[in-house]
């Protein structure tokens, strides 16, 4: 059984291996079903954006779905696979995040998405739908709290995400 122990000193140990392996241990409950595999990605991911005239560039995803039959052909029934960065481990060492905070990223969140893309990929396969995906995701990994006995600080964290992919998702929704 992983403990939240290997987990803190994985966010201390940046080695890829190890992180590969740490992430192959974990019980993907019923997300299995959807997730074909987690695969740690040593390099940043980058968001790309901008302010003003300036272009700006961010760390983004802590963790992200791949699925191409699902999101370009809109196939269903295709198992899809997570990609896990670093800022995944980071934001865990920083905001003194545990495992059971970890596992509401992987499993509620990224494991939901999954879940919708196997199912029926046909549900974001528009912009205003990937935020309304992306609100879900949080309400779920919210209803999981107490199961995964997730941290408070991660609580309000991932309440304010829902909350403001709601807001987004509403006024996308209005126009």
């Amino acid at each position: 059984m992983t403990t939240n122990e290997e987990l803190i000193d994985l966010c201390n140990n940046p080695s890829s291996s190890a992180r590969s392996q740490f992430l192959r241990s974990l019980d993907l409950e019923g997300a299995g079903k959807y997730i074909s595999g987690v695969d740690y990605i040593a390099r940043e991911s980058r968001l790309i954006g901008f302010k003003g005239l300036k272009i700006v560039v961010n760390k983004s995803y802590r963790m992200s779905i791949s699925n191409p039959a699902a999101r370009i052909f809109l196939i269903p029934r295709f198992k899809s696979r997570v990609k896990v960065y670093p800022i995944s481990f980071e934001r865990i060492r920083e905001e003194s995040w545990h495992l059971g905070d970890f596992l509401s990223m992987l499993i509620d969140h990224e494991g939901y998405h999954a879940k919708e893309l196997f199912e029926s990929p046909k549900i974001i396969s528009h912009f205003s739908d990937v935020n309304n995906a992306e609100y879900r995701a949080y309400e779920n990994q919210v209803r999981n709290f107490d199961k995964r006995n997730c941290s408070p600080t991660f609580r309000i964290w991932a309440e304010e995400m829902r909350n403001c992919y709601k807001r987004v998702s509403c006024e996308l929704n209005s126009n």
